[in-house]
This record gives C-alpha cells, sequence and structure tokens, in this order.
C-alpha cells in the first residue's frame, strides 16, 4: 500500500507544475528505492571484506543490472564508485585520527586498496591533497 501512496504522490507532483519541475528532469529523486538503501547499508557494514557486486547485489536481494540502474538513478554513480567512495572516507578517517599509527600501507590493504600508486591518485583526486598531507595536518 505504500508503495501505491508514493506513486500516486510522485505523479500528481510530476504533472503539476511548481517551482521545482525542472528538478524531476534530472532525475533528482529524495528517497532510493528499498534495494538501493539495502545495498548501501550493505556495503557499509562490509565495508573492510572483499566485495564484489554480485554480493552486494545479492544481498540487496536483485541482479546485477538492477543494481547499477538504481545507482544511478537514484545516486548518480555506480555501486563501484559508491563503495570506493565510503573506503575512501574510511581511509581519511583513519589518517586524520592522531592516534592511529598505523602505516599507510597498512590503512589502505585494511580498507580495500592494494595499488598504492592508483589509490594515491584517487585519494589526491577526491580531496585535494596526498594522504599524507592529511596525515600530517592531523599530527599524525
Amino acid at each position: 500500500m505504500l508503495n501505491l501512496t508514493q506513486a500516486l504522490a510522485d505523479l500528481v507532483v510530476r504533472l503539476i507544475p511548481h517551482r521545482l519541475s525542472h528538478l524531476l528532469d534530472k532525475k533528482i529523486h529524495l528517497t532510493a528505492p528499498r534495494y538501493v538503501r539495502r545495498a548501501i547499508e550493505f556495503m557499509h557494514a562490509n565495508i573492510a571484506q572483499p566485495l564484489t557486486m554480485q554480493s552486494v547485489a545479492e544481498a540487496a536481494g536483485i541482479s546485477i543490472r538492477a543494481l547499477e540502474v538504481g545507482f544511478r538513478d537514484f545516486k548518480e554513480t555506480t555501486p563501484a564508485a559508491y563503495l570506493r567512495a565510503i573506503r575512501l572516507q574510511a581511509v581519511r578517517e583513519d589518517l586524520r585520527d592522531a592516534s592511529n599509527q598505523q602505516p599507510l600501507r597498512d590503512i589502505c590493504l585494511k580498507w580495500g586498496f592494494f595499488h598504492f600508486g592508483r589509490f594515491a591518485a584517487t585519494y589526491r583526486a577526491a580531496y585535494g591533497e596526498n594522504p599524507s598531507d592529511t596525515r600530517r595536518r592531523s599530527g599524525g
């Protein structure tokens, strides 16, 4: 019943012109479907585990294709890019923790980054600084 109510509300919002109508054309949605939320929860719960998109799709109860489409439509990214982003954030949190004295290599491995040159480039693109700069600024 909730899905029907949500679908009707969505239809009304789309059919009646209003000041936010232009945003609807860009596929900006307020809530992602349950399967996308389940996939995200699974990724967060298993962030340090070696995950495949097949395992994420299975946890969400959908096909890999549906997972890809759902993430593109509701998160404007791919599931793999989303997973990489939350792993990058986990690395950044570890680097900012002054009490964490693990070597950068160990932190990268812990969060699933095995190619250190590629990791450094991805980190720099995401945060505008090198991982070592983040650590240095945090007193680590």
